[in-house]
């Protein structure tokens, strides 16, 4: 499930016109994801740059919202206020048969469900967790190439995701 995840990731990365880059140790940040536009007016190198988190779950999307856990841990460094660098989080249902994942036929390959994202930034704890918290995003808020560029064009001017 994580590798198709990253496949979806990484293809609306490239068409976004982002770099990426995985950490070499696994401290809660599966990916940064970078874009240069002469637009980004935050730094002097004219990048925007966030850092996301990949949760894929086989609970499929309901209510409006796709749901995933994560470690209270991480929650709390995913919920700063006013982080440094801004993190996503970037949840996918996955189906739990893998001869579902995919379809392919002459003209293309087909992934049959999408990736959503969710700025936890500013985001209270929830009362009486333990271990694990429940995290959503909501449906209107596909990850996909537009969605990624608009994020990036945010960020480069200094607003949130």
């Amino acid at each position: 499930m994580e590798g198709l995840q990253y496949g979806y990731v990484e293809a609306v990365i490239a068409a976004a016109g982002c770099k990426s880059w995985a950490p070499k140790f696994d401290d809660g940040i599966d990916l940064q994801i970078d874009h240069a536009h002469a637009a980004h007016t935050l730094n002097e190198e004219q990048e925007a740059r966030i850092q996301v988190q990949l949760k894929a779950t086989t609970i499929p999307p309901s209510g409006g919202y796709i749901r995933a856990e994560m470690s209270v841990q991480r929650f709390r460094r995913f919920a700063l206020p006013n982080p440094s660098l801004p993190h996503l989080v970037v949840i996918m249902h996955v189906p739990a048969a893998q001869q579902h994942w995919v379809y392919a036929d002459e003209r293309s390959l087909s992934l049959f469900h999408r990736a959503y994202w969710v700025n936890l930034a500013g985001q209270p704890e929830p009362l009486g967790a333990s271990d694990r918290v429940a995290i959503k995003a909501p449906l209107t808020q596909v990850f996909d190439d537009v969605a990624l560029c608009q994020i990036m064009m945010r960020v480069g001017s200094g607003d949130r995701p």
